[in-house]
């Protein structure tokens, strides 16, 4: 385990995950950190539609 983890359960101090619903709800995000994610996600979503794209574009020639 890493100091950070063990220095947390010796203080007693809970150690909890972050959900995606915390980020988005309970958290404020800076407007750069928004962009970010927003920018990670396309890039995801082009990645995944990449074969597709590819498919059309050789159909279109």
């Amino acid at each position: 385990m890493s100091e950070a983890v063990k220095n947390a359960q010796k203080r007693g101090q809970p150690i909890r995950n972050v959900s995606i619903t915390d980020i988005t709800m309970n958290y404020k995000q800076p407007p750069s950190a928004i962009v970010s994610i927003l920018h990670r996600i396309s890039g995801f979503v082009l990645f995944l539609f990449l074969p597709f794209l590819l498919y059309l574009f050789e159909q279109s020639l």
